[in-house]
C-alpha cells in the first residue's frame, strides 16, 4: 500500500493495537482479514448454488415475503433495495438448508468471536438478527440502537461482513465515527409518542432526525475499502449507512449481524432499552461461544 494513504482504525492478523481503546474512542474498528476466509468463500458459493436458482418467496429484511428472478442479475423486483434476506441463519430445513447452515458456520466463527472479545473481553455472544444483503440497500445515515441497544448502553454490536469485494461503484458501507454510547440528547424519544406498537414509525421517525442531525453537521464520515475476510463492527451509538451502486445491476453481497453479550439480560429496541430478558427460555445454544434469539 502506499505509504501515503491514510487508514481506518483497523488491525491485522499480526498488528495489535489497543483495539478495545481504539473501538471506544470512534464506535467502529476494521478487522482487516479477521475472519475465516474460507467461511467466506464457502458462503458465496452456496448462495450462487443454491440461492440463486431459488424462485420461492423469501422473507426480506423488510419483514415482507417476496419472491425474485436471479435469471435477470440481482434481485430485480421493484423493492430491490430491500430484497436482503432476513435471518437466513433460521431457514432451517428446506431447500435453503445448506445456505442457512453456512451462513450458521460464519456467524458464529471461532474467528468472529474472537474478533468480538478483543472489543469488550465478553465470553459469550447472543445473535439477535442477520440479513444478507445480495446489493446495497441504499440506506440514508441511521443507528441501530433502534433495533437493540443495551443496558448498560453502547453494549451491542452491529457487524458488517463483506462477502464481495466492497467498493465505490458497488454500494459501499460508510461510518460517522463517534464515541462508543454517545447519544444526541435532544433527539431522544423523538416519534415516541404515538402507537407503542408501531416501533417501525418510532425508530423512522428517530433515524430521519438524526440523519438531518448529522447532515448538518460539520463531521466527517468514513468509506473503507474492503475485501471478502474482513469485518467491520460498530455500536449501537455509531451513524452508519450505504451508498448506491452507480449501476443497480451490480452485485455487493454482505452480511449484517447484531449480537449483545450473553450476560446482558436487559436490553431492547428504540425507545426503550430497558426491558428485563431470560436467557434460558429466550435464547437457543448454537455453540460453545454464540446463543441465538427466538421467536
Amino acid at each position: 500500500m502506499d505509504d501515503n494513504l491514510r487508514t481506518v482504525p483497523s488491525a491485522r492478523p499480526g498488528n495489535a493495537p489497543d483495539v478495545a481503546v481504539t473501538y471506544q474512542a470512534n464506535g467502529f474498528f476494521l478487522f482487516r482479514q479477521g475472519l475465516d476466509a474460507r467461511l467466506v468463500k464457502e458462503v458465496a458459493a452456496i448462495e450462487e448454488k443454491v440461492v440463486r436458482p431459488y424462485t420461492g418467496p423469501l422473507l426480506r429484511h423488510n419483514g415482507k415475503v417476496a419472491p425474485h428472478d436471479h435469471v435477470m442479475g440481482p434481485p430485480w423486483d421493484v423493492a430491490r433495495r430491500q430484497s436482503g434476506l432476513l435471518n437466513p441463519h433460521r431457514l432451517g430445513e428446506g431447500p435453503l438448508r445448506a445456505f442457512s447452515e453456512a451462513t450458521t458456520r460464519l456467524l458464529t466463527s471461532q474467528s468472529l468471536f474472537d474478533c468480538l472479545h478483543k472489543l469488550d473481553g465478553g465470553d459469550r455472544y447472543t445473535l439477535h438478527q442477520s440479513i444478507f444483503f445480495f446489493v446495497s440497500a441504499r440506506t440514508d445515515t441511521h443507528q441501530d440502537r433502534v433495533t437493540l441497544d443495551t443496558v448498560p448502553a453502547g453494549r451491542s454490536f452491529t457487524v458488517w461482513i463483506p462477502v464481495d469485494q466492497v467498493r465505490p461503484a458497488n454500494g459501499p458501507l460508510f461510518v460517522v465515527p463517534r464515541e462508543l454510547g454517545v447519544y444526541d440528547q435532544a433527539l431522544e424519544g423523538i416519534g415516541a409518542n404515538g402507537n407503542a406498537a408501531d416501533r417501525g414509525a418510532m425508530s423512522g421517525a428517530y433515524n430521519d432526525a438524526l440523519s438531518d442531525k448529522v447532515g448538518s453537521s460539520e463531521v466527517e464520515a468514513v468509506m473503507p475499502f474492503l475485501q471478502p475476510g474482513d469485518v467491520m463492527i460498530f455500536g449501537p451509538s455509531t451513524p452508519h449507512g450505504s451508498f448506491a451502486a452507480l449501476d443497480k445491476s451490480l452485485w455487493r453481497r454482505s452480511f449484517q449481524a447484531i449480537y449483545r453479550p450473553t450476560a446482558i439480560t436487559r436490553w431492547g429496541a428504540y425507545p426503550t432499552h430497558d426491558e428485563p430478558h431470560d436467557v434460558a427460555t429466550e435464547e437457543v445454544e448454537m455453540n460453545g461461544n454464540f446463543n441465538y434469539l427466538r421467536g
